[in-house]
């Protein structure tokens, strides 16, 4: 894997708004510098957050402060292809991942094409990376990343982690995969084999019942006959019971034919006794009319002479009608006149009040700016302190950074420290770690002290640079805060502004608009105020209404006398309608009483039949009723039947289960051979399955190849070693120890690193932190061929991210002189340092800072 390009934005110290943007394919060795705290580290954690979604963090906390979403985007090349991964963050929200493959590069004329290999999932998608680099994060960082802190992760790991870890840059994984195959298909064949044992048990269980069920099928058959003849008894009783029925039935039907003709007879008596009552009322209204004929008569006399009386009114009407619509015309002209004028007058002095009131509203509004301008000369003054402010926060941010990292080394120094002193003290009689001399009790006890002096000083300086960065944090809260109000009282500062503008404008305008009111509304207000009280408007309309008023009342119309005859006139209409149905009534009187003779003698008629026609239905229910009294109950006998039928079903149903249960037999002794044949079967495939299982497992082929592959390894770690310590060191890898048990004959299996230097072999946690670095260094790099030697192209890409601060001025010229050594091997070398001196050794730069908005890179190309 050689990275191309990396773009990152928003993630740790490196803010959205100030991306960096690195181009790395012109490189082949170079180092990353910059000052401790500027995000050097940074880099090489957005490479595998990148691939693997991790670095130091990889929850909220990897998105900038100023930021609301960290985003990395990763070009690389890999076995001749070139890939892309974007991985994203949003504070509070899920990961979001995207992989895509170049199809096509771009050129002058089109850019790049990509084919996406995103999946459904984050999960699936990481898988796809993992599956396309054939190594995961911990295989990865092992063989290719020295990361800070971590650079003896594969040495310090238990003998179990290392073996696997070094299983997976061998690309060993394949082999757990296929005993996990065989693993499962064994299981399958076991769960079969079982099945077939229990499917043996019920054959064989079933061919123990031939004998039974033999007899089962004679005693069915025996039981089957006697319910048959109770069956046909019994239905030939039902058969005589179901004719008598029949008869009853027909009785019934005569019955209710006699009750529905009583009915219908008794429904038409109703019906005209109805009708009769209906005509009855009818000639009694017909009666009370015809005793008001001469009250009817009258007032129909009454209505004649009312209505000569308006015809006579009418014709005076006729002639004032002109004279009256002229008159009301003239008075609506008058009074739509009247009305405008009194509108206009209404307006203006609405209008007059208006401008009188901003006019008084000007003196405090004259109040009001004078204090708004004292309010805003003293916002100017604190605005005015923004810039010595952003300076004051930019100084204490950049301290703020500088104690953290410091804090950070003087805690890795005083965990390297204790953990020497822990081995100090519980290895005894072990050489010295710096001169290799043999150590007595007292140079132990020595070595001890300084190393308790060392800690405490060490603890004593966290304490004070701890003390000091919350002094500046809490002054730079301060200043935040400081920042924040100052932004409110410049927002109100500005308000103050634009509200000075609209009362001066306020003020201006109310004065020039009273002004113009007096000059040019207040003397028409006047003049309309004098016309509508002296009347003195449209004075021809006012004579002309006079003159028709006269002329109305010589023609001597009255109009009230008219209103009162016309409604007499309407009252009266209805006396017409009353003559009429007077007139009616005296013909309809003598045929009414015709009708209501006809129905008496109906109903009469009709109550004669109905009481022949309920004799005869008495007659008909009482025969009903006693021939039902002999009646046997035939439900009894049909339950009977219904019964011995099901019994019957039953029976041939329990026969045709016997007959089968029986005819089953010969086929069960075929299935009992069959499945024998294939118990058989499945017990050699499981023996083969346990074979390959034994084969497939970690004693198997994989520590076989790990075997064929250690030498290689020791060779090429110990070809860098011996370089690094000037031939006085070697590594040895032992992969099997002998048990703590002395009676186990056989060795556990491990995989053991032995340090010789030269005069003896000694335990890898007693050397110190330099030269423990060299022995990773040395079995890193080697890692990293035998990954390439395996996966078929080279990784190609090799990361230091510690190791020349603990080495003295010949172990870094020695580690430079290695890294110099190796680099024909990867494509890409990089060298995280803050040392300035080492700067000059590497032929290109990638220059790290950190400005007030965040970090910023700059490659410097050899």
């Amino acid at each position: 894997m050689i990275p191309i390009s990396l773009r990152i934005s928003g993630f740790t110290s490196y803010n959205e708004r100030q991306p960096a943007e690195i181009n790395l394919n012109d490189l082949e060795l170079a180092c990353i510098s910059g000052p401790n705290g500027a995000g050097k580290s940074s880099l090489l954690d957005a490479i595998t957050y990148a691939l693997y979604g991790k670095a130091r963090k990889a929850d909220d906390s990897i998105i900038n402060t100023a930021s609301k979403r960290a985003e990395v985007s990763l070009d690389f090349t890999y076995e001749g292809q070139v890939y892309r991964v974007i991985r994203a963050l949003q504070r509070g929200k899920s990961t979001q991942l995207d992989f895509y493959i170049q199809t096509q590069q771009a050129d002058a004329d089109s850019p790049a094409k990509w084919r996406t290999l995103t999946k459904h999932s984050v999960k699936e998608t990481d898988r796809e990376i993992e599956s396309t680099l054939r190594l995961d994060y911990d295989s990865f960082v092992n063989a290719s990343f020295f990361l800070q802190g971590k650079a003896d992760s594969f040495a310090t790991q238990r003998p179990a982690e290392r073996k696997r870890i070094l299983s997976s840059i061998l690309g060993l994984d394949q082999w757990e995969i296929y005993r996990d195959a065989a693993a499962r298909r064994r299981a399958q064949r076991n769960e079969a084999l079982i099945l077939n044992e229990a499917r043996l048990k019920d054959v064989q269980r079933e061919l123990d019942q031939e004998e039974e069920r033999r007899q089962r099928l004679s005693d069915l058959e025996s039981k089957r006959e006697l319910i048959n003849e109770k069956l046909r008894a019994e239905q030939t009783t039902l058969e005589l019971q179901q004719a008598n029925r029949e008869r009853l039935r027909v009785q019934r039907e005569n019955l209710a034919l006699l009750e529905r003709q009583a009915k219908a007879i008794l429904s038409n008596a109703n019906e005209i006794e109805e009708k009769l009552a209906e005509r009855q009322m009818e000639m009694q209204a017909l009666q009370a009319k015809l005793d008001r004929a001469a009250e009817i008569e009258a007032a129909s006399q009454s209505y004649q002479t009312v209505r000569e009386q308006l015809t006579q009114v009418e014709a005076l009407a006729q002639a004032a009608q002109p004279l009256e619509q002229e008159l009301q015309k003239l008075q609506a002209e008058l009074l739509a006149k009247t009305t405008e004028l009194s509108k206009e007058a209404e307006l203006l002095e609405a209008q007059r009040l208006e401008v009188q009131e901003k006019q008084a509203a000007g003196s405090a509004l004259d109040k009001e700016l004078a204090r708004i301008e004292i309010e805003m000369e003293a916002l100017q003054r604190v605005v005015g302190r923004r810039e010595a402010l952003e300076a004051e926060l930019t100084a204490a941010e950049s301290s703020l950074a500088a104690l953290s990292s410091e804090e950070k080394n003087a805690l890795q120094l005083g965990k390297q420290s204790k953990e020497r002193k822990e081995r100090l003290l519980d290895i005894a009689g072990a050489a010295c770690p710096l001169c290799g001399q043999p150590l007595n009790e007292h140079d132990r006890e020595r070595l001890i002290a300084e190393l308790n002096e060392e800690c405490d000083s060490l603890r004593q300086r966290i304490i004070d640079l701890r003390r000091q960065r919350s002094e500046t944090d809490a002054r730079k809260q301060s200043l935040l805060a400081e920042r924040s109000q100052l932004g409110s009282d410049e927002k109100k500062l500005q308000s103050l502004q634009v509200k000075t503008e609209g009362l001066f404008q306020q003020v201006h305008a109310a004065a020039a608009e009273f002004e113009a009111w007096n000059q040019n509304k207040l003397p028409r207000l006047q003049k309309l105020n004098a016309h509508l009280q002296n009347q003195d408007y449209l004075p021809e309309l006012r004579a002309r209404s006079k003159e028709l008023g006269a002329q109305l009342q010589e023609l001597g119309y009255d109009v009230e006398a008219h209103r009162m005859l016309h409604q007499a006139e309407v009252q009266g209409r209805d006396t017409q309608a009353a003559l009429e149905e007077l007139k009616i009534a005296r013909s309809r009187v003598q045929s009414l009483q015709t009708a209501i003779q006809e129905d008496e003698h109906n109903l009469k008629r009709q109550k004669k039949l109905y009481e022949q026609a309920n004799a005869d239905a008495d007659k008909a229910r009482i025969a009903l009723a006693a021939a039902e009294a002999g009646l046997p109950d035939i439900r009894q006998t049909q339950e009977t039947v219904f019964a011995l039928q099901e019994d019957l079903a039953e029976s041939d149903r329990q026969l045709g289960a016997a007959r089968q249960l029986l005819n089953a037999i010969a086929t069960q002794r075929e299935h009992q051979a069959q499945l024998n044949a294939e118990g058989e079967e499945i017990r050699a495939e499981i023996a083969d399955l346990r074979s390959l299982e034994k084969a497939f497992g970690k004693d198997g082929v994989p520590a076989m190849l790990i075997e064929q592959e250690l030498p290689e390894l020791e060779r090429e770690a110990n070809e860098l070693l011996q370089r690094l310590s000037n031939y006085s060191m070697s590594v040895q890898f032992a992969t099997q120890r002998e048990y703590k048990n002395p009676r186990r004959e056989d060795k556990r299996e491990t995989l053991d690193i032995i340090i010789s230097d030269g005069s003896a072999t000694r335990d890898y946690e007693t050397y110190s932190g330099g030269e423990a670095f060299r022995i990773n260094f040395a079995i890193r790099v080697a890692l990293s061929k035998i990954l390439a030697q395996r996966a078929g192209a080279r990784l190609q890409t090799l990361v230091i991210d510690e190791g020349f601060g603990n080495q003295d001025l010949e172990g870094r010229q020695r580690l430079i002189e290695a890294i110099n050594i190796v680099k024909d091997d990867f494509a890409l070398i990089l060298i995280i340092t803050h040392i300035e001196a080492l700067k000059e050794q590497f032929p290109a730069r990638i220059e790290v800072s950190k400005n007030a908005v965040g970090s910023v890179v700059e490659v410097i190309p050899g």
